[in-house]
């Protein structure tokens, strides 16, 4: 999972709609991720999905701060799944996760 550095500037579709994939959102969170998915960090050609982090309800599904973009794979394996996700917006995961081996 990469730490994300979103721009703060919401794209205008999501102020001016109720959708969530217009053009300038997709190309945003290409920019702000690298164009890659967040979970797995595989690099997205056109093969991504837009990804809710929190779910998709309420006043969350248009929400700048709950979207982000996974490649299909792993959209569909977190789903509404895993809600104690660390946050890649608010969280440095390289700092949190930590790859040991122990030869004993």
């Amino acid at each position: 999972m990469i730490k994300i550095r979103k721009n703060q500037r919401v794209p205008q579709s999501l102020t001016t709609t109720k959708k969530y994939d217009g053009e300038d959102v997709k190309r945003q969170l290409l920019s702000d991720q690298d164009s890659k998915c967040y979970l797995c960090e595989r690099l997205l050609g056109t093969d991504f999905e837009i990804e809710h982090f929190a779910g998709r309800e309420g006043s969350l599904i248009n929400d700048w701060n709950n979207l982000l973009l996974s490649c299909g794979y792993c959209n569909g394996k977190k789903s509404n799944n895993y809600n104690n996700l660390l946050n890649p917006l608010h969280n440095n995961i390289e700092e949190k996760i930590q790859q040991r081996l122990n030869i004993s």
